[in-house]
């Protein structure tokens, strides 16, 4: 079976444009009635100008740096996903059924036999577009420059909002006292990955498994806030720094 290189997909290509909103009138209210859409100016408002534009990866990881929370760029995101006839070409090449490593993986990472999965992603063989950009959680150490080898498959998403989420799982923020929200640019043709779908229990997480064994360097990183808030349980809690981090990949 020869290799499948799977469309470049960028939701941000497309630029995600964030409104303002101000309270209806009295005469507003009356036309929204009048017209079934009172729910969604009761809920939402009237929209009211433009409050922040985002055409890039960077500007919507520095984006959730800044608010952390951003439920309508993750809605917005599976909707295009859904709609994109780029990401009907990924989806085709997902199989029905995951293979039983990776399966195991995406439910119980800590109990994953590593070499395995990585072997099924391998053997999928569909490999990333040079210019593809995904988005990482977690803590990424070394200096600007700095070039790491992975030891094992690395983790990304479509998502920055599930990268943040994922860099403060499990306590980890809190014990890093840093959170990274890491925009992967992949640099090289020949990346191997495995992509999970919008389907099933961890659709939400537009998961994307890469191949063990790449060299990652670190172009930049860049502090977006000072004020969030981990926790370890309600009455534990630490404020710490999130962080943007640009990160480039090859093999």
């Amino acid at each position: 079976m020869n290799k499948i290189t799977l469309n470049r997909i960028n939701f941000f290509d497309y630029v995600y444009v964030i409104y303002k909103y101000r309270k209806p009138t009295e005469e507003e209210l009356k036309f929204a009635a009048r017209n079934n859409i009172l729910n969604i100016y009761l809920s939402r408002g009237v929209e009211c100008g433009i409050k922040k534009v985002i055409p890039s990866a960077f500007g919507a990881a520095k984006h959730m740096a800044e608010v952390h929370i951003d439920n309508e760029l993750g809605n917005r995101l599976s909707n295009f996903l859904e709609t994109e006839d780029e990401f009907k070409q990924w989806e085709k090449n997902i199989p029905e059924i995951t293979p039983k490593e990776l399966d195991q993986y995406q439910n119980s990472y800590v109990n994953s036999d590593l070499s395995a999965v990585n072997r099924e992603i391998l053997e999928n063989k569909t490999i990333l577009t040079y210019g593809q950009e995904l988005f990482h959680g977690g803590r990424w150490d070394g200096l600007v420059g700095e070039i790491k080898i992975t030891t094992r498959p690395l983790s990304t998403t479509f998502c920055p909002q599930v990268a943040l989420r994922e860099a403060d799982h499990l306590d980890k923020a809190y014990n890093e006292e840093r959170i990274d929200i890491c925009v992967l640019k992949i640099m090289h043709d020949d990346i191997h990955a495995y992509a999970f779908g919008n389907e099933g229990n961890h659709g939400n997480e537009k998961e994307v498994l890469l191949e063990n064994n790449l060299i990652i360097k670190k172009i930049s990183e860049e502090k977006f806030c000072d004020d969030y808030k981990c926790y370890v349980h309600p009455n534990k809690e630490k404020i710490i720094p999130v962080y943007v981090v640009v990160l480039e990949v090859r093999k």
